[in-house]
């Protein structure tokens, strides 16, 4: 689903939000609008988020990432791309039996993070699309519950760095030990973040995600008529083998 336009109370906001630093001017207003919804409209925190993404952006540098750089995480990191939903957004799948954490470090895993937003930004129908990201935690394990801080770091790159991104994500058959992450993790998500996931479980799962994919992308496996796609299956990267 396109991210709502801009109303006409929030074009001075933006215009007030790049008077702050001349850099701003690089951002587009629906990038300007997203901070800003993301803060409540308020500028000054805005321009404060914004001013750290560009320290972030300098840091990582997302457009420059390879899969030589990402060369462990991209066969152990589980996700992959699906095709698009219903509403036009981009369906990402990221399934637990296939996360293999410690196969890559925690830079690695925020380089493997960055890599994938890049590529699904550059995929979007323009700066107004958003992402559906489904989280099948039905085989989560013991073992990955000890790499929570991976978690964690994909929470403060969605919500600090790409924020209004989202439309939905749909967590399926969490087991028990993703409770215990979900605990762990919950508490820091944003309200209007948190009000965008949806639990399915058992006989919900098929129905819950036809209603928003199409049969034709959805996996068999979650009530679909498509077959699992390689990983990453991203336009111009090549597919990895499952380690």
């Amino acid at each position: 689903m396109p991210l709502t336009p801009i109303t006409d109370e929030e074009k001075p906001l933006i215009l007030a939000l790049k008077a702050k630093n001349e850099k701003f001017d690089d951002f587009s207003d629906e990038d300007c609008v997203k901070f800003l919804r993301a803060k409540e409209k308020n500028v000054d925190d805005a321009a404060e988020m914004l001013a750290e993404h560009l320290t972030w952006l300098h840091k990582w540098k997302p457009s420059t990432i390879t899969t030589d750089d990402i060369k462990n995480a991209l066969p152990n990191g589980s996700i992959r791309y699906l095709g698009k939903a219903k509403s036009g957004s981009l369906v990402i799948l990221c399934d637990a039996r296939y996360w293999r954490p410690e196969k890559y470090d925690s830079d690695e895993n925020i380089r493997y993070f960055a890599f994938w937003v890049n590529h699904l930004t550059k995929m979007m129908d323009g700066p107004t699309g958003q992402i559906i990201t489904i989280f099948d935690q039905s085989e989560f394990s013991l073992s990955q519950t000890t790499y929570v801080n991976y978690d964690l770091e994909y929470v403060s790159i969605a919500q600090n760095h790409f924020p209004e991104s989202l439309e939905l994500a749909y967590v399926l058959n969490g087991s028990t030990f993703f409770e215990i992450v979900w605990k762990i993790v919950s508490p820091l998500l944003r309200e209007r973040t948190t009000s965008k996931i949806k639990f399915l479980s058992g006989d919900e799962v098929a129905p819950g995600l036809l209603e928003i994919i199409d049969a034709s992308v959805l996996p068999k496996a979650y009530g679909g008529n498509a077959e699992l796609p390689p990983m990453p299956n991203l336009p111009g990267v090549e597919n990895v083998q499952y380690e």
